[in-house]
């Protein structure tokens, strides 16, 4: 295909944006790496906490016409897949580079191995685009037109198809990265619309995975306008209409949006602020403890001399992620969690618990404790738990461990042999309400965070992102937690030990926030759910109807114009 066709008729701005494409498709060897790397990183600057969406477009498009060089090559196949490999590679090891800030809370024992780790991490997941490169390269290569000129006409299919393929290829693939080895659906790359939550709200309809679908295709589209044949750039308008189209669609969401909060139910989110090297020494639980009852005390008294004048509410409170560890097992300290939060309020704490199964050892399990008011009695006990079940690998638990432990690896979780699984999404049922409980991880997975059927009055998160500094993962993370109350219409208060805690509204707004290192609480009475989205009732069944109908289209129109060429 050559890109060059007709540039004498092109203005300056345009020969040198086809100058600029031919001598891309041109780089060989390092120099494609290096283009590839940096065309991967541009992407990743989409994402929180840049937003510069603008470099999402402009990333994928060099990344296409990388591949359309690498196509001209004696091993093509090859080719395509190192092209993909280094645009995973810069994409992920700029996108997840802060997970080496959780090596260092232990640095004696694990600092060393973060010029490994995170690379080679890296290196793993740059394969979700490596596959798809090469998936492309394998399936267009026989219809390639190499240099040989082609009507305008079927210049333009040509590539269409392909934009198609390649769109196609790349969401199928970071939906396997979501479900392959238990899924890491982090970064995606529809998570970028999170820039306003008017651009994210279509993915009430099909998810994350169909809005990178749509943003992928959207993104490709400017690549239209280099067949040389078409005075106007409508690639590239269309991808600017297409881009309006998706904030106006957001914009008529939020606009019809009713103030229907129910002001008879409260919400208190506590945000401690305690440093994580500070949460296990044993010298500090003390004056941790006293810290968490400080703020839950002043949210009780705020939301007893609100609105409601001091009337009888509901009052739902959030710690954080392993606030209270073993707390079941600690009646005194039940005691106080009871004095300081009074009769009204349902604490729901992070921590951590065990069991003794009738054989074997004990079992460990990062969990969230229920902890009710005991009526007449000034304290509380542990009424119920959720378990978490989607565990983090290498953090919670060591997969292959015979072997990596023979090597000198080791789980950073705080018990030697790593959590066992909890038995998989619940509802749990307090003062007339249905809450879904999630721990830190497993907010970042569309469509799992509550059983079928039944939906909940709210979701809430107990998290401690205090393992990765002050940088983009918690940032990325509260994103995630935004998109997921998008998709499924209900509202979410999510709790972070050092930020950024916050009530989320049902269309993925942050009503309330603590800001990353500060110490504080949101108080919020209970947002409304949405009307139930579209999906909430199909899951990821539109997207999979979306991803095959754009690859058998882009099929059929790269065989169409390469039998008219």
């Amino acid at each position: 295909m050559t890109i060059g066709t007709n540039v004498t008729r092109t203005g300056g701005v345009r020969r040198r944006v086809f100058h600029w494409a031919t001598s891309l498709r041109a780089l060989r060897g390092w120099q494609r790496a290096l283009a590839a790397v940096a065309s991967g990183v541009g992407c990743t600057l989409a994402m929180a906490p840049y937003y510069l969406l603008p470099l999402l477009i402009v990333g994928l498009c060099c990344f296409f016409l990388l591949l359309e060089g690498s196509r001209d090559e004696t091993q093509a196949k090859r080719s395509a897949f190192l092209t993909g490999w280094w645009f995973g590679f810069g994409y992920f090891l700029t996108g997840l580079y802060w997970m080496g800030f959780a090596f260092l809370v232990r640095a004696a024992e694990f600092a060393w191995m973060i010029p490994i780790a995170i690379p080679s991490f890296a290196g793993f997941l740059a394969l979700f685009f490596a596959l798809p490169a090469l998936s492309f390269a394998m399936v267009t290569k026989p219809f390639a037109k190499g240099g040989a000129q082609a009507s305008g006409t079927d210049d333009w299919v040509l590539r269409g198809g392909q934009i198609l393929l390649f769109g196609g290829l790349i969401s199928f693939f970071e939906y396997a990265r979501g479900h392959v080895l238990t899924g890491l659906p982090w970064n995606l790359l529809g998570q970028s619309m999170m820039v306003h939550p008017a651009l994210a709200q279509t993915a009430s309809l099909y998810g994350v995975y169909g809005l990178s679908l749509v943003l992928t295709l959207l993104s490709l589209l400017p690549v239209l306008d280099l067949s040389g044949r078409q005075r106007l750039p409508f690639g590239l308008i269309v991808c600017v209409s297409g881009f309006v189209m998706l904030a106006l669609f957001g914009i008529v969401r939020l606009g019809g949006t009713p103030d229907t909060d129910n002001k008879d139910v409260f919400i208190s989110v506590i945000q401690p602020n305690i440093p994580q090297k500070d949460k296990g020494d044993p010298a500090k639980r003390r004056e941790n403890f006293d810290r968490l009852l400080s703020l839950s005390a002043r949210a009780t008294d705020k939301q007893l001399m609100g609105e409601n004048g001091g009337r009888a509410i509901r009052h739902v409170m959030i710690w954080p992620e392993n606030a209270v560890p073993w707390v079941g097992e600690q009646p005194g300290v039940l005691r106080e969690i009871g004095a300081a939060v009074g009769p009204q309020t349902v604490t729901f704490a992070g921590s951590l618990r065990r069991s003794y199964p009738s054989s074997g050892a004990a079992q460990f399990y990062n969990t969230i404790a229920v902890i009710s008011p005991a009526a007449g009695q000034g304290t509380s006990s542990v009424t119920g738990y959720y378990d978490k079940h989607h565990l983090v690998p290498f953090g919670e638990y060591l997969p292959m461990k015979d072997v990596l432990t023979a090597m000198g690896l080791s789980q950073l979780a705080p018990v030697q042999d790593g959590f066992s699984r909890g038995s998989g999404p619940a509802i749990v049922e307090v003062a007339d309400l249905k809450i879904a409980p999630l721990i830190c991880y497993e907010a970042i997975f569309p469509g799992a965070l509550y059983p079928r059927g039944v939906r909940p009055d709210l979701l809430i998160t107990s998290t401690n992102d205090a393992w990765f500094g002050d940088n983009a993962g918690p940032k990325q993370h509260l994103d995630q937690a935004r998109l997921r109350a998008i998709e499924s219409g209900v509202p979410m208060a999510r709790s972070a030990n050092t930020g950024i805690s916050a009530m989320i509204d049902s269309y993925g707004r942050v009503r309330q926030r603590v800001s990353l290192y500060e110490a504080g609480v949101v108080l919020s009475a209970l947002p409304a759910r949405s009307a139930r989205p579209l999906y909430d009732r199909v899951g990821d069944g539109l997207w999979w109807g979306m991803v095959i109908m754009v690859l058998i289209g882009g099929m059929g129109m790269v065989v169409r114009a390469s039998r008219h060429g």
